[in-house]
């Protein structure tokens, strides 16, 4: 016997044609990964461009959520100096008289405490940014 039976011939035949099947339907999930992996790319493409230092919101989120914390330390600094005045002016009844830096320094606490809240948030919205 020379050269290839019938039965080989056969097999190589099958074998080819399921090797021509199987690249037509790599190439068509390919494809279609491909495609996915292109919409995936365009969508996390400006992610990762930004880098780890995005803070996770626009900038007009951003800008309101600075305004409503400056807002937010403004009234509580209101509120606290208000009470402290009401206190001193109900201390004032009597003969005795306070010294002058009494008032001054009751209000100096005021502003070390407002400024105090101020840096806590400040680092709040630094620790959210950073996602802690």
């Amino acid at each position: 016997m020379c050269g290839t039976s019938e039965e080989q011939t056969d097999i190589s035949s099958d074998q080819s044609d399921f090797y021509k099947e199987l690249t037509k339907e790599y190439s068509t999930i390919f494809g279609q990964n491909q495609e996915i992996i292109g919409a995936l790319t365009s969508s996390f493409l400006p992610i990762l461009q930004a880098g780890p230092s995005q803070t996770g919101f626009s900038q007009g989120q951003e800008n309101a959520l600075r305004t409503q914390n400056v807002e937010n330390v403004a009234t509580d600094y209101a509120q606290a100096q208000r009470a402290t005045a009401n206190i001193l002016a109900a201390r004032g009844g009597g003969n005795t008289l306070l010294p002058s830096s009494v008032p001054g320094f009751e209000r100096s606490g005021i502003d070390r405490a407002a400024h105090q809240s101020q840096q806590l948030r400040q680092l709040h919205h630094e620790r959210r940014k950073l996602g802690l």
